[in-house]
């Protein structure tokens, strides 16, 4: 068991290789956590879709109704009254409404889910409209989570003995390094013996926390993979970049070079967003020089980067720069703040993320591709519902005012209605095809 004095904040995560045992001072709610995971009461709803159902369920019943009463009262006839009645009330199409807009709906998602965004809230359509601003996180947002091997030959050049020690350091451990090695191990030496993790604890693993991990074999060779100048016995520390040094009894096997790439397409999909007049702006509680490196390689501005943020200074810039009008894309527990404020949120984690509960969307895979996509299909989404309550309105114009003249047949009024279903659903179609 660690023992420390120092204070951890609720909500961290265990990324050692041994149990950990701390005891509260402080209660649930006085924590920092449960700020970070209290929601507020979403009371956004699609309001324009509930007054166009409420206007047009009025409209048809007042119209048939009056209809009916006026050919009553100037002809005096009940049977044509009623027919008049009937004709209005089968022969106006609710299906734009009940039928083609679920449509649109499972077609944008169903085009998103190819290119591996899966949409979570029915609302986001009404949200996306009123976005003007995207605000990234930086590591593992717009970086992937994993730091990629700079030298993957210092894998490949190892002795079986070294990759099998290497192997039994990094197989267990969740650091972001030591994944990355991992990866690399198991692409370039696919039979390694996996040791089970029953067995790994049973491995006398040593953990040295802040500088690295340490094990002693069954011959008694003492190895080490961590900081380059730590349990070193020569002088030989790698490269001025290096970040990880694996050594046997003191002694430097090989140096590991680490880089923090941007994720693929990331470039072209933010100048993609700006096409689209899209205002875009960086996040991070990381230091300012690593999130400067990162958004030289995006071709962003300095004013719209911020780091060492902390979780109340991401929700404050939104509410002063972008109130109401924010897309957050996060993927821990210090994005929660600024979820609350933004309209509308994404996030590439749904495993080990407090913000999937509150999140439009979710993404896989290395690409940002799949963000200037979600403006392009909720653009053409808007575009086919628009069109197909125009065709809705001048079919129910036309079939409506035919029946208040007493020409339309209930018979007549029963086979055009699904007629213009039919079309409704067509136009969906066609509208939000897939284009791949």
């Amino acid at each position: 068991v660690w023992k420390t004095e120092r204070p951890v904040p609720a909500g961290a995560i265990n990324v050692g290789l041994h149990e950990l045992h701390f005891e509260a001072r402080e209660s649930w709610q006085q924590s920092l956590l449960a700020k970070l995971l209290e929601r507020p009461t979403d009371s956004f709803r699609n309001q324009r879709l509930q007054t166009v159902l409420k206007v047009y369920i009025a409209l048809v019943l007042v119209t048939a109704a009056v209809g009916a009463l006026a050919w009553l009262a100037l002809s005096g006839d009940v049977l044509k009254a009623t027919q008049v009645l009937i004709s209005v009330l089968v022969v106006s199409c609710p299906c734009a409404l009940g039928v083609a807009l679920p449509l649109c709906d499972d077609l944008a998602t169903s085009q998103l889910r190819r290119a591996g965004l899966f949409i979570k809230s029915g609302e986001i359509w009404e949200r996306m409209r009123r976005v003007r601003t995207v605000v990234f996180d930086k590591t593992g947002t717009l970086t992937m989570d994993i730091p990629r091997l700079v030298n993957p030959k210092a894998v490949a050049q190892l002795d079986p003995l070294s990759v099998q020690a290497l192997f039994t350091l990094v197989e267990h451990n969740v650091h972001p390094l030591a994944r990355s090695l991992r990866e690399n191990l198991m692409a370039q030496h696919p039979r390694l013996t996996r040791v089970t993790r029953h067995e790994a604890d049973t491995v006398a693993i040593e953990e040295h926390i802040g500088v690295g991990v340490a094990w002693t074999d069954s011959g008694g060779n003492h190895w080490t993979l961590g900081k380059p100048e730590w349990n070193a016995r020569d002088d030989n520390f790698g490269l001025p970049d290096t970040r990880s040094v694996l050594r046997e009894n003191g002694l430097m096997i090989t140096a590991f070079r680490f880089s923090e790439d941007v994720r693929d397409d990331a470039v072209d999909a933010l100048e993609k967003l700006r096409i689209r007049k899209l205002n875009t702006a960086i996040l991070s509680g990381d230091s300012h020089e690593r999130v400067e490196a990162i958004a030289q390689q995006l071709k962003l501005p300095p004013e719209v980067t911020r780091s060492e943020c902390r979780p109340e200074d991401k929700a404050r810039w939104i509410d002063l720069r972008a109130p109401g009008e924010a897309l957050m894309i996060g993927d821990g527990a210090n994005d929660s703040l600024a979820f609350d404020r933004a309209i509308c949120r994404g996030t590439p984690v749904v495993d080990r993320s407090i913000l999937e509960a509150s999140a439009d969307f979710f993404f896989f895979g290395r690409s940002l591709r799949c963000l200037p996509r979600l403006f392009e299909t909720a653009r053409r989404r808007d575009r086919t519902v628009a069109l197909v309550f125009a065709a809705a309105v001048s079919y129910n114009l036309a079939v409506v005012g035919i029946s208040l003249a007493g020409h339309m047949h209930p018979l007549l009024a029963a086979v055009l209605m699904p007629l213009s279903s039919i079309a409704t659903l067509l136009i969906s179609w066609f509208g939000l095809r897939s284009r791949d």
